[in-house]
C-alpha cells in the first residue's frame, strides 16, 4: 500500500497538504521501471495482473459523476491526494494502451505494445473504515449515487471477485453501495 498523508495547516479556510506530495506517482514510476526491466516487450514471459486502487472522481469526466453533496470535499480537501492519482492513472493507461476520456482518448496513438498487459484500476467511492458490511457493493465503470464503500468491503469485492473470479482485466471499475 503507498498512500501519503494529508498535512492540516494553521488557516482553516487553506486546503490541506498531501505529503510526500507526488508519492503514488512516483511509486508508479518505479513499478512500470520494474516491469519494463522484468518483462521486456517481446519477452514471451507471462505478467503479474497489476491492480491499482485509485479514487473515485479522478479527472473531469468521473469528477462529473461524484454525487453533488461530495463535489466540495473532494475539490477542496482531496484536491492534492487526487492530483497524485490522476498522475498514476494517467501513467498506467498510457502504459497498458487503454482508453479514458481525460487521459487516454486515443490509445492507439500512444503506444504499439502495451508495457502492462493486464491492468485493472479499482476506483472506490469516499473509503470510511466500517467492517465489512452484508451491504451490496456495487461495481461499474461510473456509478451514479457513489457516495462511499469501506475498505473492508473493498477488500473482500477485490479478492472475490477480481484476483479469484478474474474480472475486470483492462478495465476500470467504481465500487460504492
Amino acid at each position: 500500500s503507498v498512500g501519503g498523508k494529508l498535512i492540516f495547516g494553521s488557516n482553516p479556510l487553506k486546503a490541506p497538504t498531501l505529503s510526500p506530495s507526488n508519492i503514488c506517482q512516483d511509486a508508479t514510476k518505479v513499478l512500470l521501471e520494474a516491469i519494463n526491466a522484468e518483462f521486456p516487450a517481446n519477452s514471451g514471459k507471462t505478467q503479474p495482473r497489476i491492480v491499482v486502487i485509485t479514487s473515485n472522481g479522478i479527472g473531469p469526466y468521473a469528477h462529473a459523476k461524484v454525487p453533488f453533496m461530495l463535489k466540495g470535499m473532494y475539490s477542496w480537501m482531496l484536491d492534492e491526494p487526487h492530483a497524485d492519482k490522476e498522475e498514476v492513472e494517467k501513467l498506467l493507461l498510457r502504459a497498458a494502451n487503454l482508453p479514458h476520456p481525460d487521459f487516454n482518448p486515443n490509445p492507439s496513438s500512444t503506444a504499439s505494445t502495451p508495457t502492462i498487459q493486464r491492468l485493472t484500476l479499482i476506483r472506490p467511492a469516499l473509503l470510511t473504515s466500517s467492517a465489512a458490511s452484508t451491504k451490496t457493493v456495487r461495481v461499474a465503470e461510473t456509478l451514479k449515487g457513489a457516495y462511499s464503500v469501506s475498505r473492508a468491503d473493498v477488500g473482500r469485492v477485490l479478492w472475490e471477485e477480481c484476483l479469484v473470479g478474474g474480472k475486470w482485466a483492462g478495465e476500470g471499475v467504481t465500487l460504492a453501495y
